[in-house]
């Protein structure tokens, strides 16, 4: 799935923080940066695709 279209139709499904586990998608984009959290269990990654960027997050946690 295309970064915009993802935006589109996602975008304001989520408040911050929360965390849809009945949700998979599978985007086209290229990753720009991987980040890791303070505690080192989650990574962030900035994936960029056309003109859209969005930040996944990894948490080895949530299954």
């Amino acid at each position: 799935m295309k970064i915009t279209h993802y935006i589109k139709e996602y975008g304001g499904l989520l408040n911050k923080g929360e965390l849809r586990e009945n949700i998979t998608v599978s985007l086209d984009g290229q990753i720009l940066n991987k980040m890791s959290s303070s505690d080192s269990k989650r990574f962030f990654y900035d994936l960029l695709g056309g003109s859209s960027k969005v930040q996944i997050v990894a948490d080895p946690s949530c299954r």
